[in-house]
């Protein structure tokens, strides 16, 4: 990602600045999708409302009983949890991605991409898990409360029943989704942008470019990976108020979803999910990107 980079006094700070800004700014932008995903893949778990299976219905329910910055619900943690992931990720797959032995061990740059991109997509994940936690649980409540009170609310019951360990819940179908879905991004984002190169008649990136190729990576790695996804925030949610189903864990929970409401559930919001996953995928390595542009021409 660093072709059009002075890599000689580019150092990993500069690429920890691109990823945390690219990561505050895409999460202003996708924090209402955020919302919608989470909604439309809990509901199931909820006694009452069950049936709000529609996208429009979702965002009117949320507006009329919530009010417009229900949208934005537990955005302080997520956005924390974004320039947290941004710069760990970014920062790991650099340093990774320039690694002599890892370069060594391949020959084929997407298969180079999709290792990278996995390892750094764990690095970032397990440092982020905690701020992901409280921000599902936080967005899976449907009281309108002040985000100081929930959120020393959230952390302090979650401590209460879980101890320390708690704030790691869902960590394993976390990282068993998050390589595959970030080796799948950078792979993907790899190889739009060679292709772009190949067929453009200017034979140069150009931020229109770099969206298009963020956005076909988004939406076939979400594709492939969402029921882990899905399972993921059952299981972060379980106990909270009305989701009252216990899950002995990852696959005890993938059984019990099918067994009960069908193969589809795992796809439960899959077009808010989809939606998210391309517009986040596309902003932030645009945003990133674009940044970086900016950082090598200021800094001397």
């Amino acid at each position: 990602m660093g072709e059009n980079l002075d890599l000689k006094k580019f150092k990993p700070i500069h690429y920890t600045i691109a990823g945390a800004t690219s990561g505050a700014l895409t999460r202003i932008i996708s924090q209402p999708l955020d919302v919608l995903k989470i909604r439309f893949q809990i509901r199931s778990a909820k006694i009452e409302n069950a049936n709000s299976n529609s996208l429009i219905r979702t965002v009117k329910l949320i507006y009329v009983n919530e009010g417009l910055f229900a949208f934005w619900k537990g955005h302080v943690p997520a956005q924390a949890l974004s320039i947290t992931f941004g710069s760990f990720m970014f920062t790991s797959y650099e340093i990774l991605h320039s690694s002599r032995f890892l370069s060594e061990i391949t020959v084929y740059p997407s298969a180079l991409d999709f290792v990278c991109g996995g390892l750094a997509g764990m690095f970032a994940s397990t440092a982020c898990q905690p701020f992901d936690v409280i921000r599902t649980r936080i967005v899976a409540q449907d009281q309108a409360l002040k985000v100081k009170r929930i959120l020393l609310s959230s952390s302090a019951s979650l401590y209460k029943e879980n101890g320390t360990k708690g704030f790691f819940r869902g960590l394993l179908p976390t990282l068993l989704a998050i390589f595959p879905y970030n080796g799948i991004n950078f792979a993907l984002y790899g190889s739009f942008k060679r292709a772009w190169l190949l067929f453009s008649i200017e034979n140069k990136e150009t931020n229109v470019s770099r969206l298009c190729c963020g956005a076909l990576s988004g939406l076939g790695s979400k594709l492939i990976l969402l029921p882990f996804d899905t399972v993921k925030k059952h299981l972060q949610v379980q106990g909270l108020n009305d989701y009252t189903n216990e899950y002995r864990g990852m696959f005890h929970c993938f059984k019990y979803l099918v067994k009960k409401k069908g193969f589809i559930i795992l796809y439960s919001g899959t077009f808010p999910a989809v939606l998210k996953s391309v517009v986040v995928v596309a902003t932030s390595f645009g945003f990133y990107e674009l940044i970086c542009d900016m950082l090598n021409y200021i800094d001397p």
